[in-house]
């Protein structure tokens, strides 16, 4: 009973909880901006959609690139915004 029985490297779990909240977050917020900039419901917009787009769009970054960051965001939230779900029913909960 005296060994510790805990994770070998909780610093190193902990950091990757962090990153992968924050990236949750950030993917949230963009999700807002770009419903609200295309007037959309929130619920219209799917996260793994999004995930997706902007997975791509990242992994496509050249910076070399002469196209400046405004205007990589201004085409990532129309992007975002024109991905769209289907409404869903208002009598049924959501699952």
């Amino acid at each position: 009973m005296g060994k510790d029985a805990r994770i070998p490297f909780p610093d190193s779990i902990r950091g990757s909880y962090t990153v992968l909240l924050l990236a949750h977050c950030v993917i949230h917020a963009l999700m807002l901006v770009a419903a609200t900039a295309a007037k959309l419901d929130f619920d219209r917009l799917s996260f793994r959609v999004e995930f997706q787009i902007l997975t791509a769009r990242l992994s496509e970054g050249d910076p070399s690139a002469k196209l400046n960051f405004h205007e990589w965001y201004t085409m990532l939230l129309g992007e975002i915004g024109c991905e769209q779900i289907p409404p869903r029913h208002t009598g049924s909960p959501r699952a």
